[in-house]
């Protein structure tokens, strides 16, 4: 945990980006289906290499001890989100639409709020903004123990409304038990695909690095009647040491849309173990290598090898992509 004692200090002791939170919170917008606009802002509206520099001092440190503090630290580190990625962080309550598709969760605290948003903050800074508004991500929205018509959930992707899903261009993340949006790189890649409109039938190039089986491999490999995704007791199965050959973890065996989003996972948090196993497995290396060719092309070819050097060796910070100027 976080030291709050630590924090009072911090959050007013970071020079705003602007002269104050309401101007960098005109500047940002406010909310989607609120009345909230889509348009990614100009970068004009601020210099670019202070964004992510002046907010620095909301690092590892808890939370202010009084809401107010922590209200302003949370709407500084939204408004900030907001400018650099054209994407809106929500943590209210559920609409009446989501409620209606079954939708259920928590509400996160004003200090599990500060905590997650800053979390993602760190997560996001592993991407140009360009990969970012190519997905065509306008919202995320933080709450703990997710549910739809009562399952579990740890995130849920929309590209489209629809009854199911609501609010288009976003998706629900999840907090983990350490408070930490852990499915963020899963449901960003979710988005990226459908983008590409490279559905799980329609994705062969994806599909056939199975081998012969294809196809197949995702019928086959689903330990029924043992394994139920919905309970969480039997979630050992997102772990990598249970998983088949040729994938990043059981779950990927579902389709090549949960294949390829749950290698883009490791990718993402844990590269290097996921590379070490992959020495000793040709189809998760082609795999690998595919999304890797796909995340360059999103990035508009700036996720090269050079860029997965940088992330295996610790390199890739909040400041990472500023500091290259983008």
């Amino acid at each position: 945990m976080r030291n709050s004692a630590q924090a009072a200090a911090y959050v007013f002791g970071a020079k705003p980006i602007v002269d104050s939170i309401d101007a960098l919170q005109k500047l940002a917008g406010t909310g989607t289906q609120r009345g909230f606009t889509t348009t990614t802002p100009t970068y004009a509206s601020i210099n670019s290499s202070t964004v992510g520099v002046q907010t620095a001092a909301f690092s590892d440190l808890g939370c202010p001890a009084d809401g107010e503090s922590q209200n302003k630290a949370i709407a500084q580190l939204k408004a900030e989100l907001k400018v650099r990625y054209g994407v809106y962080i929500y943590s209210g309550d559920l609409t009446d639409e989501e409620k209606r598709a079954k939708f259920s969760g928590q509400k996160l605290t004003a200090c599990e709020e500060l905590n997650a948003i800053y979390s993602l903050k760190k997560e996001l800074a592993k991407y140009p903004p360009t990969y970012i508004r190519y997905t065509k991500l306008d919202e995320i929205r933080l709450i703990k123990k997710l549910k739809q018509d009562g399952n579990d959930w740890g995130g849920k992707a929309c590209s489209s409304r629809s009854e199911a899903c609501p609010i288009e261009n976003s998706f629900f993340v999840e907090l983990d038990d350490n408070g930490e949006p852990w499915g963020f790189h899963h449901e960003l890649n979710h988005l990226a695909i459908k983008r590409e409109q490279k559905f799980p039938i329609g994705d062969a190039e994806w599909v056939n690095l199975n081998g012969p089986e294809g196809a197949e491999l995702y019928e086959y490999q689903w330990p029924l009647p043992a394994f139920n995704l919905f309970d969480r007791r039997t979630w050992k199965y997102f772990d990598i040491n249970s998983r088949p050959q040729g994938f990043a973890e059981r779950y990927g065996t579902v389709d090549a849309d949960e294949d390829q989003a749950t290698v883009a996972w490791w990718l993402m948090n844990k590269y290097q173990d996921i590379m070490n196993i992959a020495q000793s497995d040709s189809i998760l290396y082609a795999k690998i290598s595919l999304m890797k060719k796909r995340m360059k092309e999103r990035s508009g070819n700036l996720m090269g090898e050079d860029y997965w050097n940088d992330l295996a060796n610790g390199k890739v910070d909040e400041n990472y992509w500023i500091n290259r100027g983008h």
